[in-house]
């Protein structure tokens, strides 16, 4: 403790300053590292979620493609033809199916796993509708 009051105030100040530059140096550090690391996952989350709505616009498309073709089958009258277009509707509910299945990973927060299984459900009842509809039309037009 001697030696400490031996020391003139000048050395004291200076000392006193760099222990505070050496902490406030360690303190920026660590703060700069928790910014990068939230930008990080801001970035991450947005990209999930600029993905997220490109599926959601691709599934859409492919929902309208396919009300589309049952269009084209209702007014179609040739069985060849009939058939070529079930098999087109056939191929986009896979794709919707898949592109719901790929969206539903995104789908975190209860309020969005409530919306994913409204859409399924909707989805399955079109599809119900939409079966029933081609199975009772014995003519087209």
């Amino acid at each position: 403790m001697k030696q400490f009051k031996d020391i003139k105030v000048g050395t004291k100040l200076i000392g006193l300053v760099a222990v505070m530059g050496v902490l406030m140096l360690l303190s920026m550090a660590f703060n700069l590292s928790a910014v990068e690391n939230v930008n990080k996952n801001y970035q991450r989350i947005q990209v999930e979620d600029n993905y997220a709505g490109v599926l959601a616009v691709e599934t859409g498309k492919a929902f309208s493609e396919d009300r589309a073709s049952l269009t084209r089958y209702l007014f179609r009258v040739d069985p060849g033809e009939r058939q070529q277009i079930a098999g087109e509707i056939q191929a986009k509910d896979k794709v919707i199916d898949e592109k719901l299945e790929e969206l539903n990973k995104y789908a975190v927060s209860p309020e969005a796993k409530k919306l994913m299984s409204d859409v399924k459900s909707k989805m399955a009842s079109y599809r119900e509708a939409r079966t029933a509809l081609m199975a009772a039309q014995a003519q087209p037009g």
